[in-house]
């Protein structure tokens, strides 16, 4: 996924939304990735089972690949082993313009695009990434989105959830924002039908300009197909600040997903026991707390307890 509508023809995770620290996507990802290993690497040890680090897929296209293989690289994986980090590239399909035409890269070729999230499944799939996942002993899949600032990366709540629930898929769901947000919706199609996504485009007006309906962060086609499917709705504020559109637009940009996590982190220092000082309004800024100190607010009291900080500032070992 590239970064265009950001004006930046990097791949989306590289793009740094302006927090203190300077971080880019792929960087909040991998080190709440190395934040949850060494929770479960602490549980485990208070047990008798072995700890097993995670694994990251990271689906690429043949426009972002090459580009996102350096970046990981000359950033040295950002603290994880390159061995535990795998890259694959998702499928194209011909551009057709809205009159059905096709559009041509030159005059004897067909401009291609990336197939769309969905192409998750057969680029698996092409790439035997299904026999290497049986190989590594992977029992359970977390796809998510690069481009969520917030996003709880192998969030450890919602697999047991999912393993709880006993169902063969589930997905973490928001409120819509506002009726007219352009986003799809999770519907059962009849009663007690199978949970399937409707685009927003194709949404009848009067469902459309309902609020309380639950709106994916990921696409799943497939969801139709699965024999048992739970919702799991959580905090918008919390662990949903995507980054779509340049600055200056309405919604959705780096300033509005920088200051979503900000405050965000304020929160947890607050309650932390911690004090926050400001030059501009707190609304307008925020601290950040390294994803290596905590994953949801957890274990900052150390931290944190009886100190000032000066928003805006990074908190990091």
């Amino acid at each position: 996924m590239a970064g265009t509508r950001l004006g930046s023809s990097d791949p989306k995770g590289c793009f740094n939304i302006g927090l203190p620290s300077g971080k880019s996507l792929f960087q909040l990802q991998a080190e709440r990735i190395l934040c949850v290993q060494s929770l479960a690497s602490q549980s485990v040890n208070e047990g008798s089972a072995r700890f097993t680090p995670i694994h990251w897929y990271i689906m690429t296209s043949p426009f972002t690949d090459e580009l996102t293989r350096k970046f990981f690289e000359s950033h040295k994986y950002f603290g994880l082993e390159a061995d535990q980090v795998t890259f694959f590239q998702q499928g194209t399909i011909p551009c057709v313009s809205k009159d059905g035409r096709f559009i041509m890269e030159t005059p004897y070729r067909v401009a291609k695009s990336p197939d769309g999230n969905g192409g998750v499944y057969s680029a698996l799939k092409s790439s035997k990434l299904l026999e290497d996942m049986a190989m590594r002993g992977v029992k359970y899949l977390d796809c998510y989105g690069v481009d969520n600032a917030l996003v709880r990366v192998a969030d450890p709540t919602f697999l047991g959830y999912f393993i709880d629930k006993g169902v063969a898929t589930a997905a973490k769901v928001v409120r819509k924002a506002y009726p007219q947000e352009k986003v799809g919706v999770f519907v059962r199609r009849g009663k007690g039908g199978p949970h399937s996504v409707v685009e927003y485009s194709e949404l009848d007006p009067s469902l459309a300009s309902e609020i309380n309906q639950a709106t994916e962060q990921f696409i799943f086609d497939a969801f139709p197909y699965a024999p048992s499917t739970a919702l799991f709705e959580v905090l918008r504020e919390e662990e949903f600040a995507p980054v779509k559109n340049n600055n200056g637009s309405n919604f959705d940009t780096p300033e509005s997903a920088r200051l979503l996590v900000l405050r965000l982190h304020a929160r947890w220092v607050v309650a932390a026991g911690g004090f926050l000082t400001h030059t501009v309004p707190l609304y307008a800024t925020g601290v950040e707390v390294s994803p290596l100190c905590s994953y949801t607010g957890e274990n900052l009291e150390a931290i944190c307890r009886g100190r000032t900080f000066h928003a805006p500032c990074e908190i990091s070992f």
